[in-house]
């Protein structure tokens, strides 16, 4: 989740931007986190990456359930049963940042918690990227407005964890 100046700052992307921007990340860090696996690394500089990749996603479902996905349920009321999908995939990797969280590196379920991770936040960004995102850019949100919203909130909640360190 990229540096971001102020809320009020007309070079701020819009939340579909703003989203998408935050999707990349996680999926290079979900990469980077890979490559950790495959060459070995050590148990301190995978557990410093995973509490990266924890750290920005409990940041970026935060922006969504608060700001992003009312929103939507404003803007399409008929598409209820997509948004409560998406909560519900929140839940479960919450879930899962949890079981990364408590565990560390060297428990042997730690690749296996961050590989299923990765997995659902996948199929989530896809399902948000195909079908969510393209019938909120269609609607009336203002999206400008609600990007300058959920940056201000997504800055909050960064600066408010000082372990976080930018990718």
């Amino acid at each position: 989740m990229s540096q971001r100046t102020s809320a009020n700052d007309d070079t701020l992307p819009d939340a579909i931007a703003l989203l998408m921007s935050d999707h990349q990340q996680v999926e290079d860090l979900f990469k980077r986190y890979k490559e950790l696996v495959d060459s070995y690394a050590d148990d301190q500089e995978k557990e410093r990456l995973a509490g990266q990749i924890c750290t920005l996603l409990t940041v970026h479902a935060v922006i969504e359930e608060e700001i992003f996905y009312p929103a939507a349920r404003g803007a399409l009321p008929d598409e209820e049963a997509l948004l409560e999908e998406a909560l519900v995939e929140h839940q479960s990797a919450k879930e899962l940042i949890s079981s990364i969280q408590a565990a560390g590196a060297s428990d042997r379920s730690f690749d296996a918690y961050v590989n299923v991770l990765s997995e659902y936040v996948h199929h989530h960004v896809q399902e948000e990227e195909q079908r969510l995102l393209p019938l909120v850019r269609a609607s009336e949100v203002d999206l400008n407005a609600l990007g300058a919203q959920m940056s201000a909130r997504q800055e909050e909640l960064l600066t408010a964890e000082p372990d976080t360190e930018q990718a």
